[in-house]
């Protein structure tokens, strides 16, 4: 799985010929959690077991040479339940205690949010995990439009601007099916765009 930074305008279209449109939600980027120590899983290592860890988050480039992520951050990890803010340095974000994924693999990217932003991870409706599962076979060429790839997901969902409604998404599971069989398990993230989720790669 390819994890790329991408900064989102999700601007609400307008009414037409009426009024202004709305703001645009603030940027996004991809981050990655390296903790200062780590302790190799021995059992039940399918389960997600956050652990608290000092470490650094590296943020990555926007590929589409939007704006690179700078001053003060929210850190998420949707399925951890894991929140933290720091200030980004020439790209990395020290942090003293991060709720980390100890057991699994593939599981350290993170969202990383502009400012000092107070996000609420919610649990998805079936009606959102229906929706998230069609974009993820509609848009991840990894997955190669197989239902099964999808049979174990996780899903958590993030709401940044406190209306009670999902404004991204993150996923574990399958993603990269090939030859008949779930050849590697980790993350995807989504955005919400009106009533659309859309793939972040």
């Amino acid at each position: 799985m390819r994890f790329v930074g991408v900064c989102l305008g999700l601007a609400i279209a307008a009414t037409a010929g009426a009024a202004p449109k709305s703001p645009a939600h603030p940027p996004v980027w991809i981050g990655v959690f390296l903790p200062n120590m780590k302790t190799p899983c021995k059992a039940k290592c399918e389960t997600l077991v956050a652990t608290q860890r000092a470490g650094f988050v590296r943020v990555l480039t926007p590929s589409d040479g939007s704006p690179v992520a700078s001053g003060k951050v929210t850190i998420v990890h949707p399925l951890a339940k894991s929140v933290t803010t720091g200030h980004v340095v020439n790209g990395v974000v020290p942090v003293v205690g991060f709720g980390h994924d100890e057991n699994r693999d593939n599981d350290d990217s993170v969202l990383v949010l502009p400012g000092a932003i107070e996000p609420a991870i919610m649990v998805p409706s079936k009606a959102e995990v229906l929706a998230i599962r069609k974009a993820l076979l509609a848009q991840s060429e990894e997955l190669a439009k197989v239902r099964r790839a999808l049979d174990h997901v996780e899903i958590a969902l993030v709401d940044t601007d406190g209306d009670g409604k999902p404004d991204y998404a993150a996923t574990f599971g399958c993603n990269n099916w090939a030859d008949g069989s779930c050849q590697s398990r980790g993350q995807f993230f989504l955005a919400k765009r009106g009533v659309r989720w859309v793939v972040i790669d």
